[in-house]
């Protein structure tokens, strides 16, 4: 247990409050220690407290780590909370970084929330090829039965269509949602030869499925390779006759007698014929628990369930309180099948606006019906609506939002209902019933023109401004900026408002100028009068909007409370100036690890030759944290402008002398080249031989780029021709194979240290999610990749047939992506002539496939090469061609003549000639 989690213990002791306890821990936040920035985060997801989800949220906007961004969407999902499920799913709705959309729908399975269900069945109409597996597996841990049919149709296609992804994902989700339609779908996996990991998710899933152990018996050969896999088979057989002992009626027994073991003997009726699970319910139901007997209903996925309700319940002879449990129990479930149902309980459910099963009923409309907007429509224009009082009007208003986050994905559907609500907003005369709706539109971020306009007409209104101010921040419409410097040259409300102002400002897009009043404006929010809210949002805003006249304001909060601090800090990195880096550098020897790894973030960003030699300072004095030195090797970068007189990668060199069995010693030997990336270009062998001489003159002559080489390269290419050059040496019958390897190791090496080290592994480390967005969309996730969609993907016919793509190194290169190893282990992923290949025919030439899976932002950096599509793949088909010619020569193919080797020499020197002007 670390000090966050001896912070925590004293929490659960009931030794410190929960606002005490946040307080220590956001000395851990922004920690170079990934073990305490996990801890803090599981901490927080692990607390009920409202305010916990806030901190989180906020975390997340303000973390530098993309790790601890997975760890912050994976803990939101133990507590979900309206304002959690709503954040999950803005980043689920947005596949342009799949892998954090993967994480955010995993997250919404994991919690089990209605809501996240109905989201996500909406969602799965129009997503993307890429991120459709997810979108099954997370309906499948609610589990969501909505789609059961189309996923049952779906399954069949995938497997037809060798999609081994997403036939895993299906039929994991059809397992869990106890889909008997889909067995014998399910059960035709089971013999499909060259796929062990696919027929063994389908033979768990059988477990689940099967109440007869004797089907998988023709089945037991394809499972005696091992003995994980016999004993699997064996395990699965006994799942299977343990359960075929239990009737409906005894199901539905343990389902009505035991909490824990309700949802799993529920789920297992789904498995008995329609009829006769009908027949035992009604038979249950004038004596049963209703409350139970509707968690049943809520679990079951026979299409006529939606009639179910009425006929088991009738409902003139219903109490209130069985109502309730009604609406909550068609929650589970979303057909248009309910809307009579909804009706029959309307008179009652409505009677009362004080009751809870007022707002129960709005709340299981929104959630159960696919066009919610055909129920809160008529609503919103009664009579009824103009007499609510404010307090319900919101609340009917909150479920139709609800509806309307889950809807977002179908653009039609969502058009329709943001239209409900203008007209509901331009009609409505109670300020806070406007306030909500404004917000609404913020939640959605939705640009209206209308909305905007009044939005523009209304701002001065004090009961709107701060709802106003929220709708220009979410929904960021043209001339919101101009509308916020608008507010601050005439001063209204400016102690109201300022944080609104702040808010909103910073999310804008374009850039401000000079601009007196919001100087004037800024200066008043950094004062010590204001509040420290506004303070934190003041710094916060000119992160994104640095301003060279407030620098002294924000150095002054070095010292300020940890959270004003560390936004101080991040303020201060966009500044090249010794004030700032003298702050920074005073902040290094804090206590805080948050503050420590804000600094020095910020310095290894600071242009200037100062804030460098105090990273190394900093560097020399923490050599064996390891957090530190990863840190450190990742983020300085080289000195530009050669006379500064520093010697940096010297300094490097004296630590790496001192220390030559760190852990990091590799990183380090890069480091020092980063820092003096031309100390190569310098080295000359001394005293060269009339032999060298000879060599160089010959290769200068055949290959002109030559002299452009670094010493390193050129002795590799030396290597390759001597042989050319004194053929009286290599005479007889010695081999020469090594010359094929010499050749395509200094290709190798060229390629490396120009397009790999300028283009591909910066673009790689700066936007990884970029490429693991293409990888996904390729298909190349998948075991094993289907050829034909990455040649569609990638355009790629008619250069290349199915056969002819290099699948095992795609597989290879797309693991080190997805997995992030290919950041700190470029060399072996990148191991020769194949992987290069491989990496130019993926990001080195654009693809209408690529540019479909990126935002307009992420594909300012794409295509990595900048000639021709056609130039790419014939580079790449020569560096395969060479690939396999150097194969031949390391296993057993011999060269004796030197002749054999000449048109293999023309090769690659025009390869480095190409790879000059191409790369």
């Amino acid at each position: 247990m670390g000090a966050a989690g001896q912070l925590y213990a004293k929490y659960l002791r009931r030794e410190t409050e929960f606002t005490e306890l946040v307080k220590a821990l956001r000395s851990f936040y922004h920690s170079l220690n990934a073990d305490e920035r996990g801890e803090v985060v599981d901490i927080l997801g692990s607390i009920s407290e409202p305010d916990a989800t806030r901190e989180l949220l906020q975390l997340y906007v303000e973390c530098q780590w993309r790790t601890t961004r997975f760890q912050i969407i994976r803990a939101l999902s133990k507590n979900p909370t309206p304002r959690s499920l709503e954040f999950l799913m803005s980043i689920a709705k947005d596949p342009t970084d799949v892998p954090l959309c993967e994480a955010a729908l995993w997250a919404l399975g994991q919690s089990r929330s209605p809501q996240a269900g109905r989201f996500l069945v909406h969602l799965f109409a129009g997503c993307r090829e890429s991120i459709r597996p997810y979108v099954v597996g997370a309906l499948g841990r609610i589990p969501d039965n909505t789609l059961q049919a189309e996923l049952v149709e779906l399954l069949a296609k995938a497997i037809d269509s060798n999609e081994t992804q997403l036939t895993r994902h299906l039929v994991s989700t059809l397992s869990e949602l106890r889909s008997a339609a889909a067995r014998p779908l399910i059960l035709s996996l089971l013999a499909r030869p060259g796929n062990p990991t696919l027929a063994r998710t389908a033979l768990l899933s059988l477990g689940k499925l099967s109440r007869d152990a004797g089907e998988l018996k023709a089945y037991e050969k394809h499972f005696q390779g091992d003995v994980f896999t016999s004993d699997l088979f064996a395990s699965v057989q006994t799942q299977i006759m343990l359960r075929s002992r239990f009737s409906v009626e005894e199901c539905i027994e343990k389902a009505l007698t035991s909490d824990d073991m309700l949802p799993v003997f529920a789920l297992e009726l789904n498995l008995f014929p329609e009829q006769e699970v009908l027949d035992a319910l009604t038979a249950r139901a004038a004596n049963g628990n209703v409350k139970r007997l509707c968690r049943i209903l809520a679990s079951l996925n026979f299409v006529d369930v939606p009639n179910w309700y009425s006929s088991l319940f009738p409902f003139r002879t219903l109490t209130r309180e069985r109502v309730f449990h009604i609406l909550e129990s068609i929650q589970s479930h979303e057909s248009e099948s309910f809307l009579p149902l909804l009706e029959a309980s309307r008179a009652k459910s409505l009677r009362d606006i004080r009751s809870p099963l007022f707002e129960r009923w709005f709340q299981a409309a929104s959630l159960s019906l696919p066009h919610a907007e055909r129920v809160f429509t008529p609503y919103l224009e009664s009579d009824a609506w103009t007499e609510l009082p404010t307090d319900q009007k919101i609340t009917v208003i909150n479920h139709f939002v609800n509806f309307a986050l889950c809807v977002q994905s179908d653009e039609i559907h969502f058009e329709a209902v943001c239209d409900v609500l203008k007209k509901t907003l331009l009609k409505e005369e109670l300020p806070q019933v406007r306030a909500r709706l404004l917000r609404a539109f913020g939640q959605l971020e939705r640009f209206d023109e209308d909305v905007f306009a009044f939005v523009r007409n209304r701002i001065h209104d004090i009961r709107l401004a701060s709802s106003a101010l929220f709708y220009v921040e979410k929904s960021q419409p043209p001339g919101g900026l101009d509308l916020c410097l608008e507010i601050i040259a005439e001063g209204s409300h400016k102690n109201q408002l300022a944080q609104g102002l702040l808010r909103a400002m910073a999310e804008q897009k374009g850039n401000i100028g000079q601009n007196t009043a919001l100087d004037q404006f800024l200066k008043r929010c950094l004062t010590r009068e204001c509040p420290p809210e506004t303070q934190l949002l003041a710094l916060n805003f000119l992160v994104r909007h640095p301003r060279r006249d407030l620098l002294t304001a924000i150095v002054s909060f070095r010292r300020a409370e940890e959270r004003l601090q560390l936004a101080a800090i991040v303020a201060l990195r966009n500044f090249a100036d010794d004030m700032a880096v003298d702050a920074l550098q005073e902040c290094l020897g804090s206590s805080s690890e948050s503050v420590v790894g804000r600094a020095l973030d910020s310095l290894t960003c600071a242009p200037g030759p100062r804030a460098k030699m105090i990273v190394l300072e900093f560097l020399e004095r923490n050599i064996h944290d390891l957090e530190v030195c990863d840190k450190v090797i990742r983020c300085l970068g080289p000195l530009h402008g050669l006379g500064v007189g520093l010697n940096l990668s010297g300094r490097v060199e004296r630590l790496i002398h001192a220390n030559p069995h760190h852990p990091m010693i590799d990183g380090l030997f890069l480091l020092k080249e980063r820092l003096n990336p031309r100390s190569a270009l310098s080295l000359v062998a001394a005293g060269r031989g009339a032999e060298i001489e000879e060599v160089d003159a010959k290769l200068e002559a055949a290959l002109p780029c030559y002299a452009d080489f670094d010493e390193e390269l050129r002795s590799v290419l030396r290597a390759a021709e001597l042989p050319f050059t004194r053929p009286d040496l290599f005479g007889g019958a010695i081999d020469k194979s090594a010359v094929v390897v010499q050749l395509c190791k200094a290709i190798d090496m060229r390629i490396g240290a120009t397009w790999g080290k300028d283009a591909l592994f910066p673009s790689l480390e700066r936007s990884l999610h970029v490429f693991q967005n293409i990888v996904h969309g390729a298909g190349l996730a998948e075991e094993p990749p289907s050829p034909e969609r990455t040649l569609r993907f990638f355009e790629l016919a008619p250069r290349f047939q199915p056969t002819d793509l290099p699948l095992a190194k795609m597989s290879a290169l797309a693991r080190g992506i997805l997995q992030g190893r290919v950041i700190g282990d470029h060399w072996r992923i990148f191991d020769g002539l194949r992987a290069w290949a491989v990496a130019l025919m993926l990001f080195g030439r654009p693809s209408e496939g690529m540019f479909a899976s990126l935002s307009q932002e992420q594909r300012a950096g794409l295509p990595l090469v900048k000639s021709s599509s056609d130039d790419v793949l014939d580079l790449v088909s020569r560096l395969l061609r060479l690939q396999e010619t150097r194969s031949l020569a390391v296993h057993r193919h011999t060269f004796s003549s030197v002749s054999d080797l000449e048109g293999i020499r023309r090769e690659a020197f025009d390869l480095l000639a190409r790879l000059q002007v191409l790369v």
